[in-house]
């Protein structure tokens, strides 16, 4: 179970170059084309959190997300891809 899109992030960059400090609160990193998988889910009954892998065409990153487990629904690994199915960021992404 994976899923695939276009991915862009847009956040806040921070980190020195040469010796000076730069903040750039208005960065957007086009990752491409990534191949979008939950590579760990834990938690308990109240609260889940999962690492989330983007393997894209230029670089490859994890992200972390908290999603509220059912305990009478799907296992945890499904609930999670199901949760980040319903956020903006992940709209668009196709089952692969």
């Amino acid at each position: 179970m994976a899923l695939e899109k276009n991915v862009q992030l847009a956040g806040t960059l921070e980190g020195v170059i040469e010796g000076v400090a730069i903040t750039d609160e208005n960065y957007v990193y086009d990752a491409g084309l990534c191949y979008i998988k939950v590579i760990k889910v834990s938690g308990d009954k109240v609260k889940g959190n999962m690492i989330v892998s983007f393997a894209g065409t230029k670089n490859t990153f994890q992200k972390s997300y908290k999603f509220t487990p059912s305990m009478s629904g799907d296992n945890f690994i499904k609930q999670a891809y199901d949760y980040l199915k319903t956020l903006e960021e992940f709209e668009g992404a196709t089952d692969v």
